[in-house]
């Protein structure tokens, strides 16, 4: 005669857990672990297939809230490194006779910034933001305007998204200085 295997059913995994926390309390209740492992240790298809759907769901909302979260987060270090280039720039004219904000061209601002206001903004790959400083010195007083600007892929010039803060406002402002 043909011997028939017991049909595997599967696990009731709170019985599991459960087991493994009491195992300390109950003597002997590790082989019954054991052989409660033994016995399911098969998984069906559709226990498979709706975990893989919870994870696929659980990975979708965790990636969009992770890309929301960098974006503020990036948006946080334009406006501190801009309330700190103004704050630079109000002491590099108290310090100097000439009265006036200095000012960036367009080429290698953040290097150009660092080097005159003695800042230290990141450079290179490490930068997220290409900052620039705008001044109007023959304004009575002096004005300026620092901005913070989030390169497109490939495309230097162009920003993808910018804020701007003028020495006379207290926060920044989304957009280019106009």
């Amino acid at each position: 005669m043909e011997q028939r295997l017991p049909q595997r059913k599967p696990l009731p995994w709170l019985l599991f857990f459960l087991l493994l926390l009491l195992n300390p309390a109950i003597p002997g209740a590790e082989t019954e672990v054991i052989n409660l492992v033994r016995f399911y240790r098969s998984f069906t298809l559709l226990e498979l297939v709706v975990v893989i759907i919870i994870i696929g769901m659980l990975s979708t909302l965790g990636v969009s809230q992770y890309s929301v979260m960098r974006e503020k987060a990036l948006d946080k270090e334009a406006i501190s490194n801009l309330k700190l280039i103004i704050s630079a720039e109000k002491i590099y004219r108290m310090e100097n006779s000439s009265g006036g904000f200095p000012e960036s061209d367009d080429t290698e601002n953040n290097a150009q910034i660092n080097d005159v206001l003695k800042l230290s903004l990141p450079l290179g790959h490490g930068a997220n933001w290409r900052y620039r400083v705008f001044a109007d010195n023959a304004a009575v007083p002096p004005t300026c305007c620092a901005e913070a600007g989030r390169m497109i892929l490939g495309d230097p010039i162009t920003y993808g998204r910018a804020w701007h803060l003028r020495n006379t406002d207290d926060e920044p402002s989304i957009g280019e200085c106009s």
